[in-house]
């Protein structure tokens, strides 16, 4: 599969501001989009979005993952073009993507959970100052960039199950020695958790975790697994899976999904993935339509603060930053659009929204 070299076209709407809303358990509001960024002629799947300043230039770049494909994007002048193109090769597939400087270089690393058939094989890379390589490869962790109570960025990781759970052991942090990926502690977490799609935060003296569960459903626990909170309706939803042992007679593998990310903004609202789907058969669900939903604890429930407007399509990844480079903060959305038409393709949409 080729990808476009240029991004054909381009789709802006004017920029509106969300109304500070003092009672946001009330009259949550739709925050409108500022603009998106359509891939033509590009029918793999979504996986991944991350934005930073990965060759230090003094611009942002947004790292774009597929399952088969890397892409380093920029926005020039309300175009987005693509910088470089990371091969990747045939066999691997991309799981989760994530970005933070661990080696404390100044540039952020790439880190990438991937699969070389029903094993992992992550790998990272970083900008060496004329192109992309790769600087640790056939990892055999999942590997994922979370963010602790203040804002920290950690490296996490956890052995791959071969079993019916496709996650082993406890979540523990990476570090960086002499330029390999080593195993750091295991993280004190609620059992409940695992590596992905929690966001831990605290009220008062205490800490609480919203997490996605298996179920989909938006759930808030305290550091001890106490049950806080449940959502009536499903969040999240993930096509980002894969089959973690070979199929055998009498032995059906069921996919694992690794859930979508989890994100705290300034305000200190909760940024969760909602998409939509007949939710009968995991291995048939097609994700349509989909929305980013904000939420804020008020000591017993989660309370929504606004949602953006609902996309006909599969809500892949988001990221914040200042993806456009114009000095302001943006959330940006990586969308797989839905095509009625029988001989319409799906395409990939950046939707980036004012962050305020």
């Amino acid at each position: 599969q080729q990808v476009a070299n240029r991004l054909v076209d381009m789709v802006s709407q004017p920029e509106k501001t969300i109304p500070t809303d003092q009672n946001l358990s009330v009259t949550p509001t739709q925050k409108k989009q500022k603009s998106a960024w359509f891939y033509h002629e590009f029918s793999d799947r979504p996986v991944g979005i991350v934005v930073s300043d990965f060759d230090q230039d003094g611009n942002n770049e947004m790292a774009v993952a597929f399952k088969h494909a890397l892409l380093i994007t920029r926005v020039v002048e309300g175009q987005l073009l693509k910088v470089a193109e990371v091969d990747v090769p045939a066999r691997i597939s991309i799981l989760s993507l994530g970005a933070m400087d661990l080696n404390q270089n100044g540039n952020d690393e790439l880190y990438l959970t991937a699969v070389d058939g029903t094993q992992l094989s992550s790998f990272s890379l970083e900008y060496n100052g004329s192109d992309y390589l790769v600087t640790n490869e056939q990892i055999r962790w999942y590997l994922k960039v979370s963010e602790g109570l203040t804002g920290e960025k950690v490296l996490v990781g956890q052995f791959q199950g071969l079993e019916q759970d496709a996650f082993a052991g406890r979540p523990f942090r990476v570090l960086e020695r002499d330029g390999q990926l080593v195993k750091g502690p295991v993280l004190n977490l609620p059992g409940q958790l695992d590596l992905y799609s929690f966001m831990p935060s605290s009220e008062g003296t205490g800490t609480f975790y919203a997490h996605l569960t298996e179920s989909e459903s938006l759930q808030v626990i305290d550091d001890s697994g106490t049950y806080l909170w449940e959502s009536g309706e499903y969040f999240g939803g993930s096509e980002s899976c894969y089959k973690n042992r070979p199929e055998h007679e009498g032995d059906m593998v069921v996919s694992t999904c690794l859930g979508p990310r989890i994100l705290k903004n300034g305000r200190g609202e909760i940024l969760v993935v909602q998409n939509e789907a007949q939710r009968f058969l995991k291995q048939l669900r097609s994700y349509s339509p989909s929305r980013l939903v904000a939420f804020s604890w008020d000591g017993n429930a989660m309370q929504e603060s606004w949602r953006t407007v609902s996309q006909k399509g599969y809500l892949a990844d988001f990221a914040i930053g200042d993806a456009d480079n114009d000095g302001m903060k943006e959330i940006v959305t990586l969308v797989k659009m839905r095509r009625s038409g029988f001989f319409e393709k799906d395409r990939t949409a950046i939707i980036s929204y004012r962050l305020q």
